[in-house]
C-alpha cells in the first residue's frame, strides 16, 4: 500500500505530464512552431472546422465531415496541407452559400404560392 506522500508524488507527477501533453496537443492543433497570427488563424480555424464537423455529423454528410477534417489541419505545415486547409475553407464557403441560396428560392417559391 501506498503511502500518501507517494501518492502525492505520482499525483504530482500526472499532473505535471498530464499538462504538457496539454500544451503540446494545443501547439500542434495550432500550427507548432508559426507566428503568433497563424496561431490564432489556426485556433479560430479549427473552432469552426470542429463545429462544421458536428453539424455534418448530424445531418448526415460525409463530404462535410471530411471537407470539416480539410479545414482542421494547420498553417504552417508546408505548402501542400495549406492548400488542404484552404481549399476547404472555400468548399465549406461554397456550400454555405448555396444553401443560402437554396433557402432564399425557397422562401421565394413559398411567398408566391401564398399571394395565389
Amino acid at each position: 500500500m501506498k503511502s500518501y506522500r507517494q501518492f502525492i508524488a505520482e499525483t504530482k507527477q500526472f499532473d505535471e505530464g498530464f499538462w504538457q501533453a496539454v500544451g503540446k496537443g494545443l501547439s500542434y492543433a495550432t500550427g507548432g512552431k508559426v507566428a503568433p497570427a497563424a496561431k490564432i488563424f489556426n485556433a479560430v480555424a479549427g473552432a469552426h472546422a470542429v463545429k462544421r464537423g458536428i453539424e455534418s455529423a448530424g445531418k448526415g454528410d460525409e463530404f462535410g465531415l471530411y471537407n470539416a477534417g480539410a479545414m482542421a489541419i494547420p498553417v504552417g505545415g508546408g505548402p501542400m496541407f495549406n492548400a488542404l486547409k484552404l481549399g476547404g475553407i472555400g468548399v465549406d464557403l461554397m456550400r454555405t452559400h448555396r444553401d443560402r441560396m437554396k433557402k432564399e428560392e425557397e422562401k421565394r417559391k413559398n411567398k408566391i404560392q401564398s399571394k395565389n
